[in-house]
């Protein structure tokens, strides 16, 4: 007798982990067919913005909120009201906070130093995710030959939260395996597909 699971199960540290896996697995595609990078820049955005909210939530439970939800959530704790509605600050503004645009929590904890092309690639990566995830009719073409070292770049924000930002305290070792493995596997394939975008 087959005993299907009742439910799917996750929390913002599965959720973080398996988008990072699936954009291992997605980049794999694109070298035989390139409709992939749709889903390679899918799920590198939600796999970012899940390890932001995962560094900022270790120095403060509020800290990814955006600052009305955030408010409203401490009201609601000091007055003993049931907690409202959480809701997430977008994209641009975690990626500030990570920056330094939020206090740091544990004295080991460091903010994100971009790099000299850093903030390009990641406002970029935001305008393609939003682009493909609230397409409108039309036609559009995507150059292909920047999209690994915008993937690349974005990576390397997880990859030093992740190992170095001091702030994510993984309670399940393997979901640190698979993000060891699946950052490794990423920045070879991107690596990869750069090579093979550049020879094109």
């Amino acid at each position: 007798m087959n005993h299907t699971p009742q439910w799917y199960r996750t929390d913002e540290y599965e959720e973080a982990v398996s988008s990072l896996e699936a954009a291992e697995r997605f980049v794999r595609e694109v070298r035989d067919d390139p409709s992939w990078w749709k889903w390679v820049i899918i799920s590198t955005h939600c796999a970012v913005q899940g390890f932001m909210v995962l560094h900022l939530r270790g120095s403060h439970s509020f800290a990814p909120l955006t600052d009305k939800s955030a408010a409203a959530c401490i009201e609601a704790h000091r007055s003993g009201k049931p907690p409202p509605n959480e809701r997430l600050d977008n994209f641009p503004k975690l990626y500030k906070k990570v920056k330094g645009d939020f206090p740091l929590g544990l004295v080991t904890t460091k903010h994100f130093v971009p790099g000299s092309d850093t903030d390009r690639c990641m406002k970029k990566l935001n305008e393609l995710r939003n682009e493909l995830i609230h397409f409108t009719p039309k036609g559009w073409s995507l150059e292909i030959a920047g999209l690994p070292n915008i993937c690349l770049e974005a990576i390397n924000v997880v990859e030093f939260l992740f190992e170095h930002g001091g702030n994510i305290a993984f309670y399940n070792q393997e979901h640190a395996d698979r993000t060891r493995s699946a950052l490794r596997v990423m920045k070879e394939e991107l690596k990869a597909a750069h090579n093979q975008a550049m020879q094109s």
